[in-house]
């Protein structure tokens, strides 16, 4: 027991990459983690839990969310639903775990992990199976990266310490999945800590010197339209939409990894000169633009939401994906910090009506305010680094 403790902590932080919201927790958890406890010997690994040659489950679980996510999501609705039923989900989980357990045990066996973090529910199974094999202590935490509405398969696993997000989640898993089971032989470790956000993600009182450094015009309002890192599905008719009602704001539309939606959009621009619209690609500042904008038109992912509401600016979604981005839609209408408008016709009302009704747009100001979305990740920090030694 004396020799176990006196291992060097190493932790190994595990995401796969279907869109931002499993990678993005990951990697600022970590970056807090180091910051934090810059004189801890410690090391943290952010791996991709899929060996590269696993070409079909890569193919399967990460291109097919995508594809499906983007341009087919009745196909991705039906997958989602048949995966909550109990047959299907234990079939996926089969298929999945096979080569991932293999995969998994050679690499904590040879990097000899001592703490384990999860941030996607396909490979808990795997790395449990990999933690009762190798017969030693492993911290092992399991961090649910849906705020509001959250797949059933996340459930799986019951001898597990988890970490949610929000109360709603840890009541949704207690009343439709009896998590935690009341047979566990050992007391399981059920948290809940704000969501993981970057500091960066703050509220600013005065942009105008902000929008001076980007280029835009610090007298006129402004609407980020942007949709994660393959922009917005449906971005083009909104700009279309904005031209035929002769938008007179800017609108400065991210694209991401979209190419075509990029040159589409530039063209865009030079054909209707008269409109303020900046096209542009990937983005590392995406914090600045969010805290130079007046409003914010995306969709519904859950790191896209809370470091909007960070920065207090109103969202309007456009579109969201079905299932697991439906509760951070319904929290945004719930608390009247935004609204769920598919035309781009109506999407155009509500800006013109928050831009020219001061009093409205206040009474939003007020909303976004008295909600409390920290940027500071110390708790979960202390917790996985303090906490858990405490525990092992």
């Amino acid at each position: 027991m004396e020799k176990e403790h006196m291992r060097k902590r190493k932790f190994l932080f595990l995401y796969l990459n279907t869109g931002n919201g499993h990678l993005t927790p990951a990697r600022r958890l970590k970056e807090s983690i180091e910051r934090y406890y810059p004189e801890e010997d410690f090391h943290i690994d952010l791996v991709h839990g899929f060996a590269q040659s696993q070409y079909i489950a890569r193919f399967w679980v990460e291109t097919g969310y995508r594809v499906s996510s983007a341009t087919n999501p009745a196909m991705y609705s039906f997958t989602y639903d048949l995966t909550q039923r109990r047959i299907p989900l234990y079939i996926t989980k089969m298929l999945v775990s096979w080569r991932t357990t293999r995969y998994l045990y050679r690499l904590i066996k040879e990097k000899n992990y001592t703490d384990i973090v999860c941030f996607h529910f396909m490979l808990t199974p795997s790395v449990r199976r990999v933690i009762r094999r190798l017969e030693r202590k492993i911290n092992f935490t399991v961090v649910v990266t849906d705020p509001f509405s959250v797949h059933g398969a996340w459930f799986i696993e019951k001898d597990v310490d988890i970490v949610f997000f929000s109360e709603e989640v840890k009541k949704y898993a207690s009343d439709c999945y009896a998590f935690p089971p009341k047979t566990l032989w050992r007391k399981q470790d059920i948290k809940v800590f704000p969501f993981i956000l970057s500091s960066i993600f703050k509220p600013i009182d005065d942009y105008s010197e902000l929008r001076k450094k980007l280029g835009l015009d610090p007298n006129k309002k402004m609407v980020l339209v942007a949709g994660g890192g393959e922009g917005l599905p449906n971005m083009m008719q909104l700009m279309a939409q904005f031209a035929l009602q002769k938008f007179p704001y800017t609108i400065v539309a991210v694209c991401g990894r979209n190419k075509s939606a990029y040159t589409l959009l530039t063209n865009f621009a030079k054909i209707y000169p008269k409109m303020d619209i900046r096209a542009l690609g990937y983005i590392n500042n995406m914090h600045e633009y969010i805290q130079a904008s007046d409003c914010v038109v995306t969709k519904a992912g859950a790191s896209t939401v809370m470091e909007i509401l960070a920065c207090q600016k109103p969202i309007i979604f456009s579109t969201f994906i079905h299932g697991q981005e439906l509760g951070n839609v319904q929290f945004v209408v719930r608390n009247k910090l935004g609204w769920f408008l598919r035309s781009p016709k109506a999407i155009h009302e509500k800006i013109d009506q928050l831009f020219s009704d001061a009093a409205y747009r206040k009474s939003i100001q007020e909303n976004l305010k008295s909600i409390s979305i920290p940027s500071d990740n110390r708790a979960i920090s202390t917790y996985i680094v303090e906490e858990k030694r405490a525990l092992s």
